[in-house]
């Protein structure tokens, strides 16, 4: 029994990672620090709960349940995002942001699950089963508010910096949810494809983001246009993901051997040559350093992006310390300081062939664990 115990508690990232985090505590008693901690594990917390219930939510046949769960990761993660920004992403507040996520990831599975069976949302639903809110008067709708935003809205930066945020943000939301369904699927171009674009569109949002401190004038604008290409891409994500033949569980159940996406490495990776073309080695190591950096935090995006859609709790633990560390570290070196040019083509083709890797690395890990999508879980 006592074996037992110290075996889940030396194996569960969640006990390792909350003795950390008490530990800090203990050792250092000074009320803001404490304060930080409460803070950003309720709202890392939240913040993956929220962002579990979209992940799925744009998987499933639910414009409302979707457009909801957006709405609320929107929030949450800019508030979070900001609080981090702010402070300048301490190491310190690392295993206290892992802890909150990586709880959240859990939780938001199962609240996703409870609510998918309430309201008959699944990733294949019959395309005439009627929705709460219909996709195009959804659309327009939201296309309206978003004006009047811009309109009426007073901003403490320029009307054009707001206008290009949103579209960004909207293209971005787009991508992702695009991106979210080729992570899941088996077709390495399509997957390829999606992470191109929305890696690219990301990147020039993240350092407006940044620039301008996560000023709360950009929240609504950015979570209106969040919410119009989240709810767009979920709308042609289906579409595009049978136009490239895409599967998602047959390499659980067939007997096929997981191939290695070495021709689609090769084509994104020619991003580097182009770099080298216009920069040539100058800042070498500085850019290997993002490659690399930009390369690990693919992979496990892409890796916990699955294990949300599947049925393995264990895999989602373990994917999750993964992706939350490495994204707070690359946020915490990289992408808070100076995002300049020459940054582009190493970020953009270290995530892409990191997110190809990623699901690679995941189609395996499924495969031995057959962990199927869109099971109820275990």
């Amino acid at each position: 029994m006592i074996a037992g115990l110290v075996s889940r508690v030396t194996t569960n990232p969640l006990y390792i990672l909350g003795t950390i985090v008490i530990f800090q505590m203990v050792l250092n008693f000074n009320l803001p620090f404490w304060y930080g901690v409460g803070f950003l594990i309720a709202m890392s917390y939240l913040q993956n709960v929220s962002y579990g219930l979209q992940a799925r939510a744009g998987t499933r046949s639910s414009n409302a349940f979707h457009l909801i769960t957006a709405v609320l990761a929107s929030f949450v993660f800019f508030a979070t995002f900001r609080y981090l920004v702010r402070e300048n992403m301490p190491l310190a507040f690392l295993a206290t942001y892992m802890f909150g996520t990586i709880f959240g990831s859990l939780h938001g599975n199962i609240v996703s699950t409870w609510i998918e069976n309430k309201i008959g949302a699944r990733a294949e639903a019959p395309k005439t089963k009627p929705q709460l809110l219909r996709f195009w008067p959804s659309i327009v709708a939201l296309l309206v508010v978003l004006a009047l935003q811009l309109l009426f809205i007073p901003f403490s930066m320029n009307a054009l910096v707001v206008m290009s945020l949103a579209i960004l943000t909207l293209l971005d939301s787009f991508a992702f949810a695009l991106l979210r369904l080729a992570r899941s699927s088996d077709n390495y171009w399509f997957h390829g494809c999606t992470a191109l674009f929305h890696i690219g569109v990301a990147f020039l949002k993240l350092a407006i983001m940044i620039k301008y401190q996560m000023d709360w004038g950009l929240f609504w604008p950015i979570t209106t246009g969040s919410v119009i290409g989240s709810l767009t891409g979920q709308y042609y994500a289906r579409g595009l993901s049978e136009w490239f033949k895409a599967g998602f569980d047959s390499h659980v159940s067939g007997s096929k051997k997981v191939e290695q996406p070495w021709n689609q490495m090769f084509v994104f990776s020619l991003g580097m040559v182009i770099h080298v073309m216009f920069f040539g080695f100058s800042n070498w190591t500085a850019v290997s350093l993002l490659l690399l950096y930009a390369f690990c935090q693919s992979i496990s995006f892409a890796v916990v992006s699955r294990a949300r859609q599947r049925n393995h709790h264990g895999y989602l633990l373990w994917s999750s310390v993964f992706s939350n560390g490495i994204w707070y570290l690359t946020m915490h070196q990289l992408a808070l300081k100076n995002i300049t040019p020459d940054k582009t083509a190493p970020y953009l083709v270290g995530n892409t062939v990191g997110s190809l890797v990623g699901q690679n690395v995941a189609m395996k890990a499924e495969k031995k664990l057959i962990a199927r999508m869109d099971i109820g879980t275990a």
